[in-house]
């Protein structure tokens, strides 16, 4: 009983979907949050490698504060670089 109500709650809502917006609406919309997922993926992927190396790497924790100073400000030009190009 309850499998058959929800097969015809999503058959009622793509129905409802596809006679409101159109095939091409649809799209652009799957496509869109597509790429919103594909994106928050990247974004967690760059802050996990960041952390691997600035927070948890021992080495540069105990190198000298030039040696991080400059290890930031590489990140941040190469950042910088990447937003110009891209």
């Amino acid at each position: 009983m309850v499998v058959s109500l929800e097969l015809d709650t999503m058959e009622h809502i793509r129905h409802t979907f596809n006679a409101y917006f159109g095939i091409a609406q649809i799209k652009f919309t799957q496509g869109l949050m597509c790429a919103i997922s594909a994106g928050m993926l990247i974004y967690a992927a760059c802050v996990e490698m960041l952390a691997g190396d600035f927070v948890m790497d021992t080495t540069l924790l105990r190198s000298p504060v030039w040696k991080q100073t400059v290890a930031l400000m590489s990140l941040l030009i190469g950042a910088a670089a990447m937003a110009v190009i891209g």
